[in-house]
This record gives C-alpha cells, structure tokens and sequence, in this order.
C-alpha cells in the first residue's frame, strides 16, 4: 500500500475516511492523494451549426467561488495531516470524470471514501457515486460511513460465492495485503440461498486451495443460509460481530445492468451496511 486516493466533499463522512486513510498511511508509509472536484455547470446545445459548450457569467463566478472555498478547506486538511506524505488535488468538472483522470495519471494503490449510504437523501456526490467508483475503479474500494480506526478492525468477513469466477487471484492479493495491514483475521464466508447451495465441505475445500495458494494464514472458513446474498452478508457480519465486510464485484454496466434483475451485490451491500465495505472488480482490477 504505497498511494491511497481519498475523495473529499468535506461532509463528516468523507473526512472519517480521510482520517481511516491518514492512520494507514503512518503505519505503512503510504502517500495520501486528497482530492476534491468542483462540479461545473454547463449547457451544451446543439444545432446546425455545432455543438456548442456554454456557461452564464452567474455560473461562472459560483464556479470560482466553490473554487476559492475548496482551495481554504484543503489546505487546511493538509495542514491538519502535515505528519503524512500528502499532496492536494483540486479539479473543475464531473467528478467520474476527473477521478478517473486521476488514477490514470498518477496510479493508486486504492481508494478510501466516504458515504452516507441510501439511508440519508442529501446525495453529495461523494455518496451519490459511490456505486459508480465501486462499479468502474480498477482499484480495491474502501467505503467508509461512521468514524473508525485501523486498530478497531479485527475481523473481517470476504463474502464469496466460491465460484471459479469469483475467487479472483487479484482479490485476494489485493485484500490479504489489507488484512496485513489492519493485523486482521479473514473470515470467508459463503452465502447459501434458497437455488444455490454449496455442500460445506466442498467450499471449505475451495475456499483452503485459493487462500492457501496465496500464503493466507489467518482465517476462518464458513457458510451462512439467509433469504439472498445481501441479506446474507449483512446478517453474518451483524450476527458474527465483524468490522469489516469485504466482497468482489463483476461491475456490471451497460445492457448487462439494464438486464439485471437487481444492482451489484456489493453496491448494494456497500449502500447498505453499517461497516466499512472494501470491494474490489474482478474484471476490471488486476
């Protein structure tokens, strides 16, 4: 864990992951990307001419006002966590957008944010995309909703089908150096639902093969029966007193989304649960 980004609004939540994310990176040395977007307004038309891009001087003097205000509050932050290595980014325009430039630019290691979750409707975009970061990043995604330390997470709980396809060597790696980090015990669990039922020996035999191959020594292999995976996975993690939930995701998106019958478990627990939530894409990470 060499560079974290952390997205700010500068709500409660998304200063309680910056300081998750300023705990670890003292203990392991890693840099903080703090970084903010100021969301532009712009009114794009269309005729026969072109397409034409175009901002009222009203929009634009709020524009370089939300830009002055953000530039104070980051530096305050950043004197705040002067102990850390931290550097400040500050972008005009769609957040996706910009946060995905970013990681391009300069790579990351991962991503803590915070979220008020579907329970709260004040939607800043640092709640309202937290699904889209989850669905589109090609990093691990750490969502935190209330004030937590490293030192509080003990046990966390990997939920995991135990299918080929979703016991990726990439999640794991990702996750186990999480794990060293937080000086955790894993907890693997796999969902039973009413349809899809794995015999208990043959996913404690699964689940040792892949933790095995990958050196993890500390953890607990177990199954949970409950209505549907959502439910599942909050249920155990409530019943088993974790402190983290941790669950891979396929990002569905495009056609795929339309056509699914329900969002992404993760985005769902991520949107739902208590916890921090570290998820990370299967398809899209490596």
């Amino acid at each position: 864990m060499k560079r974290i980004l952390v997205p700010v609004d500068f709500s409660q939540e998304s200063l309680y992951a910056l300081d998750f994310a300023y705990q670890l990176a003292k203990a392991k040395g890693a840099v903080i990307d703090l970084f903010h977007v100021v969301e532009s307004h712009l009114h794009v038309y269309a005729d026969i001419d072109g397409v034409r891009i175009v901002q009222t001087d009203e929009e634009k003097a709020y524009e370089l006002f939300m830009t002055k205000i953000a530039q104070q509050k980051l530096q305050a932050l950043a004197a705040q966590y002067s102990d850390v290595e931290l550097e400040v980014f500050l972008q005009i325009g769609n957040f996706m957008q910009s946060i995905a430039e970013k990681i391009t630019d300069k790579p990351v290691d991962s991503i803590i944010m915070g979220s008020h979750g579907i329970s709260n409707h004040d939607y800043e975009y640092v709640g309202s995309n937290t699904e889209k970061v989850i669905r589109y990043a090609k990093v691990p995604v750490l969502v935190i909703k209330d004030k937590v330390s490293p030192e509080d997470i003990n046990d966390i709980a990997l939920f995991n089908s135990l299918y080929e396809e979703d016991m990726s060597d990439a999640l794991i790696q990702h996750l186990a150096h999480l794990q060293e980090a937080l000086n955790a015990r894993l907890h693997v669990v796999r969902v039973n639902v009413p349809g899809d039922v794995m015999p208990y020996r043959e996913a404690k035999r699964r689940a040792e093969e892949w933790l095995d191959k990958h050196g993890i020594r500390n953890y607990n292999i177990a199954e949970y029966a409950d209505i549907d995976e959502e439910e599942g996975c909050l249920h155990y993690a409530e019943d088993f007193g974790m402190d983290m939930i941790a669950i891979g995701t396929h990002g569905r998106r495009g056609l795929r989304r339309l056509l699914s019958p329900r969002p992404s478990i993760a985005e769902e627990v991520a949107m739902h649960a208590k916890l921090p939530v570290w998820t990370f894409n299967v398809e899209k990470g490596k």
